[in-house]
């Protein structure tokens, strides 16, 4: 593991930082939600951002649905074809 990370792209630095800095940086502000339907585990993507996200989120875990949350903020490799325009390799 590395405190700070260098993106660089032909020899110059175009982005630097923590790694969870990066990652906020360039987040997509969504979350991904694992709910049980009674009938099976369903995985529900929402806006963190959306007004309504708070109150749906709210009565799933009032109605003990919930059983995971992740956020889907980028990989280093994702920041890096995001800012360089070229693939990781």
């Amino acid at each position: 593991m590395c405190n700070r990370v260098a993106i660089l792209n032909q020899g110059e630095i175009v982005e630097s930082g923590s790694p969870i800095e990066l990652k906020l940086a360039h987040s997509n502000r969504r979350m991904k939600v694992l709910i049980d339907e009674g009938q099976g585990l369903v995985s529900k993507e929402l806006d963190m951002d959306a007004v309504e996200t708070g109150p749906i989120l709210a009565q799933w875990m009032a109605d003990g649905k919930v059983r995971a949350i992740h956020s889907c903020e980028p990989t280093l490799a994702d920041i890096f074809v995001r800012v360089t325009g070229r693939e990781f390799s």
